[in-house]
């Protein structure tokens, strides 16, 4: 049974909210939001989101075990490119009201 795991994704930039509107960065939020659709598609994307004032965002995932997390994770082009970096904790979803 597949387990779920909540990652923290934070910008390493503190000019963050400034630097992704820039025009080089729209091929790198491209790709990290068609990989998040790919991921939910394949049933492992459980939700994601960020805050508003570009402090982190969230992202949660299911996973067999927190090796395979990380494996899924490390993927995503914004910690690839060391533009955020992460925590990983074991979580579990309890309640939720389907939004969109």
């Amino acid at each position: 049974m597949k387990e779920q795991f909540i990652f923290k994704l934070t910008p390493v930039s503190r000019t963050w909210l400034d630097d992704v509107t820039k025009d080089d960065m729209k091929p790198i939020l491209q790709e990290h939001a068609e990989n998040l659709k790919r991921l939910a598609g394949e049933g492992i994307l459980v939700f994601d989101g960020h805050c508003l004032d570009g402090a982190f965002g969230v992202i949660v995932l299911l996973a067999e075990d927190d090796i395979s997390a990380r494996n899924i994770i490390d993927q995503d082009v914004f910690i690839q490119k060391g533009l955020m970096t992460y925590e990983m904790h074991p979580f579990v979803v309890t309640i939720s009201k389907g939004l969109s």
